[in-house]
């Protein structure tokens, strides 16, 4: 039986395997597809609020309707009457005497205050540039152990915060675009955009918080507050929830700088490392990074 042709197709099938498996490794990996996109984050409308030390009577309005020719200025304060007929308006005008009782319920004396007096809550655009998103691990690389981090400055988002009240500070989808993702190696680099983290089909890591505590009641210039966010992960299409602990500082009053970090398992999101020869072992969690500036709009 002539064996030379089956044996030639064998060839030519480990061939292409190899040619295959080569190109997956070693292509280019997809480039950035454009300047990072960011989810606005809508400011909130200034709630009226007592002063520090006051407390509304249950069932008490804090805030009440405006006259038809209430100002429109952010400054301006109306309440109305407690005690009075459901019809009738009291208000104070933004330009009123300063002895005016603008703010106090004719039944309780309650003071309201409008937070858009301090400031009240601002947007802060994360940099691109100047901010870094980073990953960490640990693996054992040729019988040597190598810590890797790769880092990129390719990440957005907002976060609503007025520093008079950072508890109620909000923070919207964050996005890590990990086609720019570098470390050390662009063997390493090419390993991770196409055969780890699929990069030509997921372009962005993103991070949806759902919750932020922590924070304190107030944050003046120059302070440091230490703050735990929750919210959903998604990486290469897969979501799970995720909690990141960090620390936000007041900077300049257009400008915040913070971090946070988590310590995660790959595998939880689908995350398989493919075995190469120089690696001996992969450690089999990974930290999560953000280094962020962020200054107003």
């Amino acid at each position: 039986m002539n064996m030379r042709r089956p044996l030639g197709l064998v060839a030519v099938v480990a061939a292409l395997g190899f040619a295959y498996l080569g190109w997956t490794f070693f292509k280019p990996p997809e480039q950035a597809s454009g300047p990072m996109p960011s989810e606005p984050v809508s400011l909130q409308a200034p709630e009226l609020r007592p002063e520090a030390g006051t407390a509304a009577k249950p069932g008490d309005p804090q805030a009440g309707e405006a006259s038809a020719d209430a100002p429109t200025a952010p400054g301006a304060v109306l309440e109305s009457d407690a005690g009075s007929d459901a019809g009738s308006d009291v208000g104070s005008d933004a330009g009123a005497d300063a002895g005016a009782d603008a703010g106090a319920s004719a039944e309780t004396g309650d003071a309201l205050v409008d937070p858009a007096a301090g400031g009240g809550e601002q947007v802060f655009e994360i940099l691109p540039g100047e901010s870094v998103a980073r990953f960490e691990i640990d693996e054992v690389l040729r019988n040597v152990p190598t810590h890797v981090l790769g880092r990129t400055d390719q990440v957005s988002g907002q976060i609503a915060l007025d520093p008079a009240d950072p508890a109620a500070a909000r923070v919207g989808e964050i996005l890590v675009n990990v086609r720019t993702l570098a470390t050390d190696s662009e063997f390493r680099d090419r390993s991770i955009k196409n055969k780890i983290l699929f990069t030509d089909r997921y372009e962005f890591v993103r991070f949806t918080p759902t919750a932020i505590s922590g924070l304190p009641a107030s944050l003046a210039i120059g302070e440091r507050a230490s703050f735990e966010m929750t919210g959903d992960l998604e990486i290469i299409g897969t979501v799970r929830p995720a909690s990141f602990a960090g620390s936000i500082t007041w900077v300049a009053p257009n400008r915040i700088e913070g971090s946070a970090s988590t310590t995660l398992r790959y595998d939880d999101f689908g995350i398989s490392i493919p075995a190469a020869r120089s690696v001996n072992a992969v450690e089999d969690t990974v930290i999560l990074g953000l280094d962020f500036v962020a200054e107003t709009r």
